[in-house]
């Protein structure tokens, strides 16, 4: 009950290669989406709550089907664009940090700054890599309790508890 969330989409002609490796078949583009669709409305049918990856056709599928939009390193502009022209619910994948510095840190505002944004533009989750080797997991806590102090009571939070 609510620790379970499918993540699906297309995959990218970048992918494919990877499919093909492991002998799984890459179809055509619309076989794909079509694919997709069935398999969002199946899982949902069961209570799987489904957030759809992708940009275009796949955001007009996760609304046609009641999913989330899942966004991979969207700005903020994107995020809030999607949520207004599908009124859709729109999370975020992605890296926290942008420009870490000359020894490949992050430092815990810079991370807490992104997913302000990333909220504040009406993410609701945000499902990101930790950008910097040999940090902690404590200064990653660190971060996401600034963002959740920097995000609360705003519109749409970043995430809710436990998030």
């Amino acid at each position: 009950e609510g620790r379970l969330v499918a993540g699906l989409g297309v995959g990218h002609h970048l992918s494919a290669q990877e499919n093909l490796a492991y002998g799984i078949r890459y179809a055509p583009r619309e076989e794909r989406l079509a694919s997709l669709e069935d398999c969002a409305k199946r899982l949902m049918e069961f209570g799987v709550p489904v957030w759809i990856g992708g940009r275009a056709r796949t955001i007009e599928i996760a609304k046609e089907v009641g999913a989330v939009a899942n966004l991979w390193d969207a700005g903020p502009e994107e995020i809030s664009s999607v949520r207004a022209d599908y009124s859709i619910e729109v999370t975020w994948g992605g890296t926290a940090a942008q420009d870490p510095d000359s020894k490949g840190q992050s430092s815990i505002s810079q991370i807490a700054d992104r997913l302000t944004e990333i909220g504040e533009a009406g993410a609701t989750w945000a499902v990101c890599t930790w950008p910097a080797p040999g940090s902690s997991p404590e200064e990653f806590a660190e971060a996401v309790s600034e963002v959740r102090r920097r995000v609360k009571g705003s519109p749409a939070p970043l995430a809710g508890e436990g998030g």
